[in-house]
Formats: C-alpha cells, structure tokens, sequence
C-alpha cells in the first residue's frame, strides 16, 4: 500500500484511493483476500494491525475514522465526545458501549448569532468559575488533540 494515499492517522480513505488510481475492487481484496487493510467505517480502512486489538483499542480507531469523515465533510461542527473521546484520549471506561460512536455538534448549542468565538469564552469563564471552587479543571486543545496518540 503506498504511504501516499495514506492520511495522518494511516486511514486510507475510499475517495483518496480512487483518486490514487485503486478501485474499489482492489479495496475490497485488500481488506478480504489479502487481509492487508481492515474496514473500520463505510470508506475507511486502516492497515490490519499485527495484533488483537482491544475493544478500546478498535473504537478508537473507528472514533477517529468516523470522526474524521463527518468533521470534514458532514457537519465541521461536529466534535466526538462521550466514550468515543474518552476512547481517543486513552481514558479508562467502565462497562462501555462501543456500539457507535457518539458526537455532540456544539452549533446546536449555539444561540442565535452568537459565534463558537462566544461559545469558547463562555466556556472559559465557567472553567475559571470551576477553579474558584477548587476543582481542577483540565482543558483539551487542538495542539493536543493532534498529539493524541
């Protein structure tokens, strides 16, 4: 498989493929025949790890795959959360349900007119308010969002 239709993650996304000159016939041996790719999403597939993976291990994947399609493409307002983003950042989970992979999409919890700017500082300010009270409080940015891993 050539680095080049790889992304970041090692996902080979169906599209980029194609684009790559592969068809889906070739895929789809890749990832029965030859074993050498795993589906993890509808068009996205990863190199067959050389191990088992966990079930942690696997939703992560598919948390990643999946969210890099929908947050690309669908709806960019879309963030994984719940176990899919305790899943991603390696937390422990307790009796999880990987069943899907869950999103909240922070527009949805935007007023009229109000930018995610607002949202961003709104949610700051009950950070800091949080703190005040003691508690510790620990905030996830994209610098470490992209060193996850």
């Amino acid at each position: 498989m050539s680095q080049s239709i790889l992304d970041p993650q090692a996902f080979v996304f169906r599209g980029a493929a194609l684009a790559y000159g592969m068809t889906d016939a070739q895929l789809k041996r890749a990832a029965s025949k030859t074993r050498e790719l795993a589906r993890v999403a509808p068009g996205v597939y990863v190199r067959r790890p050389d191990r088992h993976l966990f079930p942690e291990e696997w939703h992560r994947l598919v948390a990643l795959a999946v969210g890099s399609s929908v947050a690309s493409a669908e709806a960019p307002t879309s963030v994984l959360s719940f176990q899919s983003a305790a899943a991603v950042h390696g937390l422990d989970l307790l009796a999880a349900d990987f069943e899907r992979v869950h999103f909240t999409n922070f527009a949805k919890l935007m007023r009229e007119g109000q930018e995610s700017s607002d949202v961003v500082i709104e949610e700051k300010i009950r950070e800091d308010l949080l703190r005040s009270l003691g508690f510790e409080v620990v905030r996830w940015t994209w610098s470490a969002w992209s060193t996850v891993g």
